[in-house]
């Protein structure tokens, strides 16, 4: 597992958490830009997007980061009036741009962040 974080002091509370678990050599911790970091990991399985304020920014390295057939679960923040259909396009864009085609396997909404504004998930599949 690969946890890259851009915040040095949420890379030292990994770092905690992997050794009060046990799972060092597990989890490696990287410190970083993912937009850089991604070109230097093995391609994943699975690449998790919790960061909704800025996640469309992240897009296209974390696409390309993924081994075909790979689930990204995305969040972001998105209007009450319509909940996925920006999202959605976006990922799907991200993915064209890349030659890669996604495939969306699941969205819900996680929570109220504002008025009329929620925090949603959205999981595919990129192949």
């Amino acid at each position: 597992i690969y946890a890259v974080e851009l915040n040095p002091a949420a890379v030292e509370l990994m770092k905690e958490n992997i050794a009060l678990n046990n799972l060092k050599g597990e989890i490696i911790p990287s410190l970083g830009d993912v937009r850089k970091v991604a070109t230097t990991i093995p391609k994943c399985d699975r690449v998790l997007m919790p960061a909704p304020k800025t996640a469309e920014s992240f897009l296209e390295p974390c696409i390309s980061a993924a081994k075909p057939g790979a689930t990204v679960h995305y969040y972001e923040f998105a209007p009450d009036a319509d909940l996925y259909s920006a999202a959605i396009k976006r990922i799907e864009e991200a993915a064209a741009s890349l030659g890669r085609k996604a495939t969306i396997l699941n969205k819900r909404a996680v929570r109220p962040h504002a008025v009329r504004v929620s925090q949603v998930a959205i999981d595919f599949r990129v192949d």
